[in-house]
């Protein structure tokens, strides 16, 4: 009898040994559904000069002021939310994150301070239909937030040009 491996049939079969993957999106290319604080969000960019520096290391993503709340409505399209979040160089005081998933809360930072290293956040998204990102300011300071180089994975097989997520 011949005996081919499991693994190559799945292959032949076009299956994937693992569960399967969707689609990467930045989150930059997301619509915000709102945006709430006394300031302005800003994307790849300080006040000052174009990109955003935490530790002295250039990045991509939002510049929130400490204390905001950001949110997309994702329709369950999404499975994964990988992000880092950080303050700002130049800042004065501590900032605090939280991810909200239809507002229970799926993962929160202690208080991150300036010329810090960010901290990598990774949250399942699994049938959310409103993802909050949330940044409080920690005691006194003008210190801005940062998420940066956010990524979303969607469902796989799922079509995400029609729904309105997409900016």
């Amino acid at each position: 009898m011949l005996r081919i491996p499991v693994l190559l049939l799945m292959i032949v079969a076009g299956l994937s040994a693992g569960p399967a993957r969707g689609q990467r999106v930045p989150l930059l290319d997301l619509r915000p559904a709102f945006f709430k604080s006394a300031e302005r969000l800003r994307r790849n960019r300080s006040k000052e000069r174009p990109g955003l520096f935490c530790a002295g290391k250039r990045y991509r993503g939002l510049n929130v002021p400490a204390s905001a709340r950001l949110g997309f409505d994702l329709d369950a399209a999404f499975q994964r939310f990988e992000v880092k979040v950080g303050v700002l160089d130049g800042g004065r005081g501590a900032v605090r994150f939280k991810v909200l998933g239809d507002g229970k809360v799926l993962a929160a930072t202690p208080p991150l301070f300036p010329g810090a290293a960010p901290v990598a956040l990774e949250v399942s998204l699994e049938r959310v239909l409103l993802l909050e990102l949330v940044s409080f300011r920690e005691g006194s300071g003008g210190s801005r937030g940062a998420w940066l180089e956010g990524t979303l994975e969607s469902v796989a097989g799922r079509d995400l040009g029609g729904g309105g997520v997409l900016r």
